[in-house]
């Protein structure tokens, strides 16, 4: 009945109408019908062809469907392209016109409801638009109050962790980057503080010339000063720099941030380990290269030790372990310790002893975009070619075989053979494998304890991952037994998202473009 009173109301309208412009209120109503059956009409799935990797676990490879369905699929995402675009246009705008753009939202997750406040100053998008918009920098720690970002272009901003408001800015001098995203600052990790100042270790990727246009990964440190921090004190102005790779890769193939650069800090303020993960962007290395790697350095009293003082542990002498070192005099039941050596910090590192600095820990990495240790793994989320993406549990003597092994396909005119799909070989399989792919960014481990939920049964925190080109946040759930992957919840953010951290008050997301999310539970 309330159907048919619509028709007749309509109907009436029309005929009061002249032709021409009944005919344009018609066309008008169907091509809203169209526009909003394409965008809101559940994706239809056609025939899923699965390829089993081992232990229970399918990947799909690929999936068919109908002339009709792949249509509409490209429709809507030419749509919604379309839409975001008039978002970002809008937006654009009102960074033209000084002003900050500022939104709040309540998001439902499995486990609870979140708070979502996003910021977009206009103070933070003249800093990145200098670098192109996308690559911006680094998110990092400075006290229970206070975070940094530090760009590509070395601009330190602090931000009060709440309000998401600039405290105080520092330029760090000798730092340069261009809109080649291969340029600049890479990542920071906090390494220790005072009362007065923090202290960082930065990844720095330097434009060289020397023998050709080239990029050379180096390490530096600088110090921001804290909240308590005297007024005169404004932080190092010009990075100390602490090591610098021999390696120069051809600048064109370390474009588009595949050198990555990852760090994380594993130790404390009297010394630790940092670990350094590095791209292969697609050159022949010499064997002892870090590109395609996870390296690391041991820290003491905060500076790098580069050489010597690397020993085997007291009471296992000569013993460098395995079965292979068994021999027929060996009474049954002889227990040989793996190969151990000992830093000057006094921790214990599987393998023999190093003679250089800094050591290779894992390796077959095509882009390790993101990396991070929870409960004693080593984890990499690696971007594959032109899809799958991984997370891969990176123990020691670890191979995950790029280019030889990928679950992407071959870029054309790569200079790699298509990377074999159909078994690992030789090679460590991924704990976990995105297909499609989202594009996995930088990854942090869960410390805020609002977000109770997002702790396994041995209370270590869910691995927290950014997308690009997904625009979603993961959320991985890891076995306390194992360290494997048991699932990751997608939760829906919107943007391309290029850094992760965890305090202990909030989760803080860095999107390209410049904005900030700053998410609690509701």
């Amino acid at each position: 009945m309330f159907t048919r009173k619509i028709i007749d109301s309509l109907n009436g309208t029309l005929r009061k109408l002249s032709s021409r412009r009944a005919m344009s209120v018609i066309a008008l109503l169907l091509i809203g019908v169209v526009l909003g059956g394409l965008l809101f009409v559940d994706e239809e799935h056609g025939i899923r062809y699965e390829m089993q990797i081992g232990g229970g676990r399918a990947l799909v490879i690929a999936e068919d469907r109908s002339f009709f369905q792949s249509s509409r699929l490209v429709a809507q995402g030419a749509l919604r392209r379309t839409r975001s675009l008039l978002n970002a246009v809008s937006e654009e705008i009102t960074w033209m016109m000084g002003r900050s753009v500022e939104q709040s939202w309540i998001q439902e997750t499995n486990l609870l409801n979140l708070r979502i406040q996003s910021t977009a100053s206009g103070e933070l998008r003249s800093v990145t638009r200098a670098v192109g918009g996308t690559h911006i920098g680094s998110l990092a720690e400075l006290t229970n109050e206070e975070f940094v970002l530090v760009t590509r272009s070395g601009t330190v901003l602090v931000y009060d962790e709440a309000s998401l408001a600039i405290t105080r800015r520092i330029e760090l001098d000798g730092i340069t980057a261009t809109g080649d995203p291969g340029t600049g600052i890479r990542d920071v990790k906090l390494i220790s503080t005072t009362d007065t100042t923090a202290r960082y270790f930065a990844t720095h990727a330097i434009a060289d010339t020397e023998p050709y246009n080239c990029t050379r990964i180096a390490l530096i440190a600088f110090t921001v000063p804290t909240v308590g921090a005297a007024e005169s004190e404004e932080g190092t102005s010009v990075p100390e720099q602490l090591w610098a790779d021999d390696e120069c890769v051809p600048r064109t193939m370390a474009r588009n941030g595949t050198l990555s650069g990852r760090l994380w800090w594993d130790g404390a303020a009297e010394g630790g380990t940092l670990f350094i993960a590095v791209g292969d962007v697609s050159v022949e290395h010499p064997d002892d290269s870090i590109f395609g790697t996870l390296s690391a350095f041991i820290v003491r009293d905060g500076n790098l030790v580069l050489e010597g003082q690397n020993t085997l542990p007291p009471g296992v002498e000569g013993v460098t372990a395995g079965v292979d070192n068994l021999t027929d005099d060996d009474p049954p039941g002889t227990l040989l310790l793996p190969p151990l050596w000992e830093d000057v910090n006094g921790g214990l590192h599987l393998g023999p002893p190093p003679n250089d600095m800094p050591w290779i820990v894992s390796k077959g990495f095509r882009n390790p975009a993101g990396l991070a240790i929870a409960g004693g793994h080593t984890y990499i989320a690696n971007q594959g070619p032109k899809g799958g993406d991984s997370l891969n549990l990176a123990a020691p003597g670890t191979d995950f075989g790029w280019p030889l092994v990928s679950y992407g396909t071959e870029y054309t005119l790569s200079g790699y053979p298509s990377p074999g799909n159909n078994s690992v070989g030789e090679f460590d399989a991924p704990s976990y494998v995105w297909l499609p792919s989202p594009a996995v960014s930088d990854m942090d481990v869960n410390r805020t304890a609002s977000l109770d939920s997002w702790f396994n049964e041995a209370d270590l925190g869910d691995l927290l991952l950014t997308s690009l080109k997904g625009r979603y946040l993961y959320r991985c759930r890891t076995s306390a037994a194992t360290g494997e992957v048991v699932y990751c919840e997608t939760i829906y953010i919107g943007e391309r998202l290029r850094d992760v951290l965890s305090t202990r008050s909030a989760l803080i997301l860095l999107a390209d473009r410049g904005r900030l999310y700053r998410i609690i539970r509701n």
